[in-house]
């Protein structure tokens, strides 16, 4: 009777240890799959992550040039004010007085367009710019048309020009200034 048991026991057996090791095969190549799978999830990962850099990147250049492109704007326009409304007081025509109000339109328009851009400090500075422009073509409009006559308000309106161009070239230069140092930032993608 030991003999009928020893096949069934050994059939038994082999038949366990083929489903354990079968088992066993599964199981290691479901791990297999598994970690391939958290692989190939990591690769995309990490491509996704570096797609979004690149786009960061390449979204910080094109603001930076559009930054550039409106503050050359405003630097531009306040150059060409300040000489337009200097012609204007030495001859103060009706055409000169078209050119210094079309001059301080530019003015501005750059300013706003610079206020858009940003950042914060040099937006300031251009609002500080057009607004020292506005008074220095204010102050210029009172020059020119004082009778010369009264030498004493010739004078006075003159020097109240010339300090209104001055604070109107000082608020320029700070423009600049704070544009150049915004332009120096680097600005790194997240």
């Amino acid at each position: 009777m030991t003999d009928l048991f020893t096949p069934g026991i050994a059939a038994v057996s082999a038949l366990s240890g083929a489903a354990l090791t079968g088992f066993i095969g599964a199981r290691s190549e479901r791990r297999k799959e598994q970690a391939l799978e958290r692989q190939q999830q990591r690769q995309q990962e990490a491509e996704d992550r570096r797609q979004v850099r690149e786009l960061r990147a390449e979204h910080l250049k094109w603001r930076r040039e559009r930054r550039q492109a409106a503050y050359e704007a405003l630097v531009e326009a306040t150059q060409s004010m300040d000489r337009v409304a200097r012609e204007y007081v030495s001859v103060p025509t009706s055409s000169a007085f078209e050119d210094a109000k079309n001059a301080l339109e530019g003015v501005e328009q750059a300013a706003n367009k610079v206020r858009l851009e940003g950042p914060d400090e040099v937006a300031e500075a251009a609002h500080a710019c057009q607004l020292t422009a506005d008074s220095y073509l204010g102050q210029a409009v009172i020059a020119a048309h004082l009778s010369r006559s009264d030498m004493g308000a010739v004078i006075d309106a003159e020097n109240h020009t010339g300090a209104a161009s001055d604070a109107y070239v000082g608020a320029c230069r700070d423009f600049v200034v704070t544009a150049r140092k915004s332009l120096d930032e680097v600005m790194a993608p997240e």
